[in-house]
């Protein structure tokens, strides 16, 4: 089952329980000079995930900036990971899964270059945390 096939999975009245996983690691930084990069760079990533797909082509300039700045490639990993997580979050929030916010997590998956099996763990645990804060289940919107 694909990525975008489990999201539409779970607003089903069907879906079972998901199964657990282990939340991602959170980004460690040290105290030097470079906080004020990470901390630009950490804004930067967060609007161009929130802008998808508009912001697309944004993607490589942004990398290639991390790898100017001599960032830790596990650092940045790990905050792909956790913005990735928190568009999942805001995504489902409201409940209600749009086509288009389906399309923009899954332009955002391949572009941090997620493993679907990844992101389809953590679409169960995030989609399981909803529906038990709101009690009532995730659906997807009509394409109409």
């Amino acid at each position: 089952m694909g990525f975008l096939d489990r999201l539409l999975f779970h607003t089903s009245k069907d879906a079972p329980a998901p199964q657990e996983t282990e939340a991602p690691p959170t980004p460690a930084v040290d105290d030097d000079g470079a906080n004020y990069d990470r901390t630009n760079w950490r804004k930067k990533l967060k609007s161009i995930l929130d802008r998808l797909p508009d912001s697309q082509s944004e993607w490589g300039d942004f990398m290639a900036e991390a790898s100017a700045l001599n960032f830790d490639p596990e650092w940045v990993n790990d905050c792909l990971k956790a913005e990735f997580e928190m568009l999942i979050r805001k995504v489902v929030s409201d409940r209600v899964v749009s086509p288009q916010e389906h399309q923009k997590l899954e332009t955002a998956r391949l572009l941090i270059n997620m493993p679907e099996a990844e992101a389809i763990a953590l679409v169960d645990k995030i989609v399981a945390e909803a529906e038990a804060f709101f009690g009532k289940p995730v659906e997807k919107q009509d394409g109409t």
